[in-house]
């Protein structure tokens, strides 16, 4: 193990030779040429430049919504609350089994023939409170 350690470090200790080439006799170092150029003069001010004319986004095409199916929907209840007909969304969504509605389906709201802007939100229902009619009271004894 010792003897290891030796020869490495004395590998370590040993100049490096290097190999010099000799200088060519009579050989001159390349002459450099200068190339001079012509270097635009510094303006003061910047130069005007148009602005592109912006280009306008195009505009937002109506896209349907879509309806994830939660407990106790119905295909008609979902076509009330939209504004639409039944027709309209049994059409807009083929695939789907009006009987067998699953939890989490998605359905595609189409939008309503009455609104090309496509700016349809459902509505907002709010129940009617109707009066409770009563008729008269009547107490019976009971032994």
């Amino acid at each position: 193990m010792l003897g290891i350690l030796l020869l490495i470090l004395a590998g370590c200790t040993t100049p490096a030779v290097q190999a010099t080439l000799p200088p060519l006799e009579g050989a001159q170092p390349p002459a450099v040429t200068p190339y001079l150029t012509e270097t635009p003069a510094r303006t003061t001010s910047p130069t005007a430049t148009h602005a592109p004319t912006p280009t306008l986004p195009p505009l937002p095409t109506p896209t349907p919504y879509l309806h994830t199916v939660v407990q106790g929907d119905t295909m008609i209840g979902i076509a009330v609350y939209f504004g639409i007909s039944y027709d309209e969304l049994s059409l807009a969504n083929p695939e789907v089994n009006p009987n067998f509605l699953s939890v989490g389906t998605q359905l595609v709201i189409p939008l309503p023939e009455d609104d090309p802007g496509g700016e349809a939100q459902p509505e907002e229902t709010v129940p009617e409170v109707q009066p409770l009619e009563t008729g008269r009271v009547a107490c019976y004894p009971l032994r």
